[in-house]
């Protein structure tokens, strides 16, 4: 499958619009989960987020600053996630 026809599966769409309905009401803030991974891997940064069509929304972050900590969202076309979901292989 291309990369562009994996980003617009239907099969993972629906399954992105699933996983955005159960995370919206997650007890926890995604970005107190994210800080917690991130510091039991003593990571300086972590990340969890979600790609759809258009856009990789950035549900939770620690340790990012600027522009991306308040639009929480990057366009696919700078996505590095894009690259995982094209590839099926970790970056």
């Amino acid at each position: 499958m291309s990369a562009d026809r994996s980003l617009h599966d239907l099969n993972r769409l629906a399954a992105v619009g699933r996983a955005s309905t159960v995370l919206d009401g997650a007890p926890l803030s995604m970005d107190a989960i994210v800080a917690m991974a991130a510091n039991l891997a003593h990571a300086p940064i972590g990340v969890v987020s979600l790609v759809d069509g258009e856009w990789d929304r950035l549900l939770g972050l620690h340790g990012v600053d600027g522009v991306y900590s308040m639009t929480r969202r990057i366009t696919v076309s700078d996505s590095l996630c894009r690259h995982v979901i094209s590839t099926g292989e970790p970056v």
